[in-house]
């Protein structure tokens, strides 16, 4: 029997507000299945064919849990679902939080780097006085606050073939205690060259550049399985087309067949009409015919009395 989950999004997943989700269902066999209808919060919200059925939703309103739900609709009319998964929606929403939208997270304790590495794209530049310095140079800007530093890389991602120059705002937890000491004595300018100098022996720009290609990388291989997709369903659709012409030009074949037909049969039956008006005629002739036969036959029977009432006459004499 076939069985239909809900391969993505995970059970207790949280997303923030206007987020797209890509919802996806596992089938265990899907010969006989003609399509999945994907629901959340029990309103159907998009269907799609096997092998790999899948749509986009948009998360709704804030601090709330939507339950999602599939339903495998199967050749012989019936149709099966899935357990329901349940997700939750913050308060954050996705596109721009304070004009910074974050693209990544996720913790590295490996060698050399140990902390808490964040893509953020952002749209503005902001100067902060006080315990957090903000300092902008050239393409790049710096933030020093206790023991993290954030560092926005302008357009070093010019070269992954995206669109737009994305600021990456990569923010790196570490132990920057001693070269905050040193940078508190200098001028802003001192500051920036000196932090240009400790990120770039680092190699943490090189690392989160790697980062931020495999995730291109991965949407890139996404969109060409999409137009794989594509490209064979639109095959499918052209097969079919011809199919349906074949069909039509049948059908055709079959009413001018039929049109065939039935001149014949008018013919046919016009000449069935016209052999009995003939029959009639016959039959009029026929009575005609034996009317005057009858005449005649009267007529001999006279003739013979008159001839036996002769005979008889004669005889007498």
């Amino acid at each position: 029997m076939t069985t239909v989950t809900i391969s993505s999004p995970g059970s207790g997943d949280s997303y923030h507000q206007s987020s797209a989700v890509t919802l996806k269902a596992g089938l265990s066999s899907d010969s006989n299945v003609e399509k999945v209808e994907f629901y959340v919060d029990g309103s159907m919200v998009g269907s799609d064919v096997p092998p790999s059925p899948q749509v986009s939703w948009t998360t709704g309103s804030k601090n709330a849990h939507n339950s999602i739900m599939a339903k495998a609709l199967l050749s012989d009319g019936s149709s099966v679902s899935s357990s329901s998964v349940s997700i939750k929606v913050d308060g954050v929403d996705s596109k721009w939080d304070d004009g910074t939208k974050k693209v990544t997270n996720t913790t590295v304790d490996s060698g050399a780097f140990h902390g808490n590495y964040a893509i953020n794209c952002q749209n503005k530049v902001s100067l902060t006085l006080g315990s957090a310095v903000d300092l902008t140079v050239g393409f790049k800007s710096y933030n020093l606050l206790g023991g993290s530093v954030a560092v926005n890389a302008g357009p070093l991602f010019t070269n992954l073939g995206l669109t737009n120059t994305i600021n990456a705002n990569i923010a790196l937890e570490s132990n920057f205690n001693s070269l905050k000491k040193e940078l508190t004595a200098d001028s802003d300018e001192v500051k920036a060259k000196k932090y240009e100098a400790e990120l770039s022996k680092s190699q943490t720009i090189a690392d989160l550049t790697t980062l931020v290609v495999e995730k291109c990388s991965a949407l890139n291989s996404e969109v060409v399985a999409v137009n794989e997709r594509v490209d064979t369903v639109n095959d499918q659709l052209a097969t079919k087309n011809d199919e349906i012409e074949v069909i039509n030009e049948s059908i055709l074949a079959v009413n001018q067949s039929i049109e065939t037909v039935e001149t014949q049969i008018t013919e046919k039956v016009n000449e069935i009409k016209s052999t009995s008006n003939e029959l009639a005629e016959i039959n009029t002739q026929l009575w005609s015919t034996q009317c005057a036969i009858n005449e005649c036959q009267s007529q001999i029977n006279s003739g013979e009395i008159a001839i036996l009432g002769a005979t008889l006459t004669m005889m007498g004499e």
